[in-house]
């Protein structure tokens, strides 16, 4: 994210990353009751934690970085 954003987009965008990352949580976890073998369970862990590692590092933490005053308690 190299431009700035307006608080507004920033807030949009760091409200729908992190409803991401909720979604993504219930998501690992059903798909995990699915899962017949370890070996799947891992796939899809590994899976999972490279998207939400992304949505991280590449939406989250620039916003927070470029207006920490929107950064939610629970990354502080």
């Amino acid at each position: 994210m190299k431009q700035a954003l307006s608080d507004g987009t920033a807030r949009f965008l760091l409200d729908q990353a992190l409803q991401w990352g909720a979604d993504m949580n219930q998501a690992l976890s059903e798909g995990l009751d699915l899962c017949k073998t370890d070996v799947e369970k891992k796939v899809l862990k590994l899976a999972v934690g490279k998207v939400m590692a992304e949505i991280l590092t590449e939406i989250i933490n620039p916003i927070c970085k470029t207006h920490p005053h929107l950064t939610p308690d629970q990354l502080t």
